[in-house]
């Protein structure tokens, strides 16, 4: 390996095996989330999920049942605090929210606790991959810095497509031509023919 290219090469394939892993682990929430709060996953009273206001409803109360006993105005309150005033109509959310419990199927009461413990810790498992990301991203932009490149020019190419080529490339000095570089990247076919076919 070149050293100069290593330290990028190492960071840019963990963020490809951490987004993997994170999309992993989203997608096994999801199931999680309809067999805990069917209405809620299918609904999707949150545009996101996995967002700030969202993982605060799910984490730290025991399920939306316990939240459909709250009174409205502390839910309301629970939601302008968690959404940072971001919702428009915390009010009508927190109905729709006291509404999807009272719809959502019920699991057998000797089921509710291991699956909302599993769904607790498959969303405090995104929380934490999330923070991870956004760590090494911020660690990826000071570490691509030292390299001199073009590539963030091209439209539609970020800092993270941009880093990932510069790693995997390399110095560009050492193929012989872009017919070189075309297969490296897989990018070249040999010609195979017999005749004029």
């Amino acid at each position: 390996p070149d050293p100069h290219y290593f330290p990028l090469q190492r960071l840019t394939r963990f963020r490809h095996f951490l987004v993997h892993s994170l999309v992993r682990t989203k997608l096994h929430t999801l199931t999680l989330l309809f067999l805990a709060e069917s209405e809620y996953e299918r609904l999707r009273p949150l545009s996101d999920p996995f967002g700030a206001t969202s993982l605060a409803l799910l984490t730290e109360y025991h399920g939306l049942d316990e939240l459909a006993e709250l009174p409205l105005d502390t839910l309301v309150d629970f939601l302008d605090e968690h959404s940072r005033g971001k919702i428009d109509d915390t009010k009508s959310l927190a109905k729709q929210l006291q509404q999807i419990s009272a719809d959502s199927f019920k699991l057998d009461d000797e089921a509710v606790g291991p699956v909302r413990f599993v769904l607790k810790s498959a969303l405090q498992q995104v929380k934490s991959q999330t923070q991870t990301l956004q760590a090494l991203d911020r660690r990826l932009a000071v570490e691509f810095a030292r390299y001199s490149n073009t590539l963030c020019s091209v439209k539609g190419l970020g800092p993270v497509y941009a880093a990932g080529l510069t790693a995997e490339i390399g110095d560009i000095g050492r193929y012989e031509g872009e017919e070189a570089l075309a297969k490296y990247a897989g990018l070249w076919w040999p010609r195979s023919q017999s005749g004029q076919f």
